[in-house]
């Protein structure tokens, strides 16, 4: 017999999750900035309707900036559903020259993604969906222990309004892992107008952070801008008896 009405987070205590709006926001905390480079503006609170957090990679080529959860605490693994979720916006400095990243990876911080449009470098484990140097559409990639899935999309990337990115995975068999990815709750389509969904082993894949990554791919500054950003798996641990 329940003695109180439990709150949502009790009620939801089968998935390990976090979403964040940005009411307020320091690094180090929940989220770490990634802002090493000289001349750029780390990731930090805007003065904006519905809390933004706003980063710029300052006007030199190939510096980069990324705020990212401070601990690695999301897994490719069987019966563990992943999923995540980012509300951003960017508009290109250049035509087509930013490189731009929303996902999970083991390796979320300097060079996720190349120099010179050179593209995803996740490193270990991680899904993707990203915008790279000499492109203007978004791209989506898995990886796990040197093996990429990597598929170009025809959904232009950035933009005056928000875009909405979010990515689905699950475990499908013993040994493989199934990913989906989605723009404004549309799933990405392939140049033969296909929904892209990878499939990608996910024998000793590490644990990863989630988060949201920036490099300028020219001597301009490119500008991010986040509204909410979240993550959510399934905690399978002694499953049931937390149901």
């Amino acid at each position: 017999m329940r003695l109180t009405t439990l709150p949502r987070e009790m009620l939801d205590r089968r998935s390990f999750s976090v979403f964040d709006d940005f009411l307020w926001y320091i690094s180090p905390h929940l989220w770490t900035n990634l802002a090493s480079d000289g001349g750029v503006t780390a990731f930090a609170q805007s003065d904006a309707v519905t809390g933004i957090i706003q980063g710029a990679t300052g006007a030199t080529d190939n510096n980069e900036i990324a705020v990212r959860s401070t601990n690695e605490c999301w897994l490719f693994a069987a019966d563990r559903p992943l999923y995540g979720c980012c509300l951003l916006q960017y508009s290109e400095a250049n035509t087509d020259d930013a490189n731009v990243a929303f996902g999970f990876a083991d390796a979320m911080g300097v060079n996720l993604l190349g120099d010179d449009g050179a593209g995803d470098a996740i490193n270990s484990s991680g899904v993707l969906i990203f915008k790279v140097d000499g492109e203007t559409v978004w791209r989506c990639a898995c990886e796990n222990n040197g093996t990429v899935v990597e598929t170009q999309s025809t959904k232009t990337a950035g933009g005056s309004a928000y875009q909405l990115l979010e990515i689905e995975g699950a475990s499908v068999d013993g040994t493989n892992y199934s990913f989906t990815y989605y723009m404004d709750g549309v799933e990405l389509r392939d140049t033969n107008n296909r929904p892209i969904v990878h499939t990608l082993a996910y024998a000793s894949a590490t644990e990863m952070r989630v988060g949201t990554y920036v490099k300028a791919g020219s001597a301009n500054s490119e500008t991010v801008n986040v509204d909410f950003m979240g993550a959510s798996m399934l905690r399978q641990r002694g499953a049931s008896a937390i149901l």
